[in-house]
């Protein structure tokens, strides 16, 4: 092209199947999906489709005629991608069935082709890797420092995840099994499903940290014409002048937070499994855990700014923990705003608190 750029043109997948089975089968379901801890939208719609949708009704797709060679070949493939070190790739599946009844042969397709057939001969699914061009360069590398090291062993959590497509009650694949669960909660408790999971408990590692209201100390100097506002410190109490050229300004610090539990202690330093369990035992929908979004707003000044509660916060440090909470709730690991309809805030009437 004109602004000599290198372009890969691919093969349209789905025509290319269309063609290929038309006019006794068509192409009825396609699925782009990633591995876990992705929480790509259409694993989601597969998983529901693979307990409790059309494939629901049929044995597990690992009992499919030609699953061991499709499972081998892509196996081949996912270790050629490791090896040219790319990650964020796909498993494009389609799912093929007969235009009409009457038709009763089977499409010309077999597991050199990808595709795993149903013994009946009733569905035809196939597989094949979508997006194999990305490098595992420094910005992915910190995309998954952020998000549960989602791109290490890439292709072996790629292996595993088209296993428990298989079979959703095979080994080692809760996970996947609960994540049905949870897409089904519907999307505005889905994020409480997630939590109160036991794959919740057993997979992730959580870090804790409490808003706090400090004060930035800061003093004008006319220095440079017009002059300019310095911030010298930041310290937890206000500064205590009659000087108007210094005073201090309200901000609200993320700190880390110190939890002790049935024998064990987080000190507030780095990712604990343990923090992972309180986390799902508090907030689990059987402890009243649900989605409240600004709501929080009006539970923290009913809970915690009320003068007769033996702990009371002031209208002030009210404040700071309701700024610090949003802040926290939209923030990102690319610095970029998110959930910015406050989905991720949950309050957990049994524990008396709110979480993000």
């Amino acid at each position: 092209g004109t602004n000599r750029k290198a372009y890969l043109v691919m093969q349209n997948e789905t025509e290319r199947l269309a063609n290929r089975i038309w006019p006794e089968w068509q192409v009825a379901q396609i699925f782009d999906v990633k591995p876990l801890p992705n929480l790509a939208g259409q694993l989601a719609e597969l998983i529901m489709t693979l307990s409790t949708g059309w494939l629901g009704s049929f044995e597990p797709l690992s009992t499919w005629d030609g699953w061991d060679d499709v499972s081998n070949a892509l196996h081949r493939d996912c270790r050629l991608l490791t090896w040219y070190k790319v990650v964020d790739f796909s498993l494009f599946i389609h799912v093929l069935q007969r235009t009409s009844a009457t038709h009763n042969s089977a499409p010309d397709l077999s597991a050199t082709d990808g595709c795993i057939t149903e013994p009946s001969q009733a569905a035809v699914v196939c597989f094949a890797i979508l997006d194999y061009l990305l490098p595992f360069g420094y910005s992915r590398r910190l995309e998954s420092h952020f998000k549960g090291d989602k791109f290490q062993e890439y292709g072996e959590k790629v292996m595993h995840a088209f296993a428990c497509i298989g079979d959703l009650n095979g080994k080692g694949c809760q996970a996947y099994h609960d994540y049905g669960t949870i897409t089904s909660a519907g999307k505005e408790d889905a994020k409480v499903a997630l939590l109160g999971s036991e794959s919740f408990r057993q997979n992730y590692e959580c870090q804790v940290e409490r808003p706090k209201l400090r004060y930035e100390h800061k003093f004008f100097t006319p220095e440079g014409g017009f002059g300019s506002v310095i911030t010298s410190r930041v310290e937890d109490e206000p500064l205590e002048t009659s000087d108007v050229d210094r005073w201090s300004d309200e901000v609200t610090e993320m700190l880390p937070a110190v939890l002790h539990g049935n024998g064990w202690v987080y000190d507030g330093s780095g990712y604990d499994a343990n923090v992972s369990s309180w986390l799902q035992e508090a907030v689990s929908s059987s402890n009243r855990g649900q989605v409240v979004a600004s709501g929080y707003e009006q539970l923290l000044e009913q809970g915690l700014g009320q003068l007769e509660k033996e702990f009371e916060l002031h209208e002030e440090e009210l404040d700071a923990c309701k700024r610090g909470i949003e802040l926290f709730a939209t923030s990102s690991w690319n610095g970029y705003k998110s959930h910015k309809d406050l989905g991720n805030i949950i309050w957990s009437s049994r524990s008396n608190s709110i979480f993000v």
